[in-house]
Parts: C-alpha cells; structure tokens; sequence
C-alpha cells in the first residue's frame, strides 16, 4: 500500500480582533512520496465534522476551527491514511516556524 509522503500544514490567522467567537483556519497540502499533488484526498480534524478536499495543486483549505488542539488525518484511495498529532490552531498570535527540508512534515504557522 502507498503512503502519504507528508503533510504540509500552514494555520492562518483568520481571527477578527474585535470578534466575539474568533476561529481559526488550517490550510495545507498533500503530497505522495514523489511528490505528486494527491487531488481530492480528504483531510479531516478527528472528532469533529469539519473536512477539506484536496484540490489540483494539493491544497486543502478547513475555516471556522475553533481554537485548540486537533490530530489532522489525511486519507486517499490506495494510500495508507497520515495523522499528524496534536496540531495546535489558535485564533491570534500564531509564529512562523519553519522545519528543514527533507522531513516528512513541514509545519508553517503564522
């Protein structure tokens, strides 16, 4: 069975300062080990009902998240689903962090 190569993870700050319920949004992409664009993979936030698609380019988009931490699963038809553990979505107030090239995930938040 084929594997996921990585996931590529990037929490945006979609957040209204003066809002009453800020949420976040975790947007990313979706890569084989080769480095072909996994188009209409699915992502999801276990234990929740929120979801993405995964588009022509592999990104996926997921808004409205509530602030906190989340395993994300990426799934898609013969290959073997990735879970990154324990992604943290805040809604402000997010670094950038950069992880070196050549692991499996690369993880930006800003």
């Amino acid at each position: 069975m084929k594997k996921i190569f990585y996931l590529l993870i990037i929490l945006m700050n979609t957040g209204v300062l003066f809002a009453q319920d800020p949420t976040g949004e975790l947007r990313g992409y979706v890569y084989d080990d080769t480095g072909f664009p996994l188009f209409g993979a699915t992502v999801v936030l276990d234990g929740t009902q929120k979801g993405s698609t995964v588009n022509e380019d592999g990104l996926f988009v997921i808004k409205n998240i509530e602030p906190g931490s989340y395993n994300v699963t990426a799934s898609f038809l013969g290959y073997e689903a990735k879970t990154e553990f324990n992604v943290i979505v805040k809604s402000v107030g997010n670094k950038e962090e950069d992880i070196a090239p050549g692991s499996f995930l690369y993880l930006v938040e800003y």
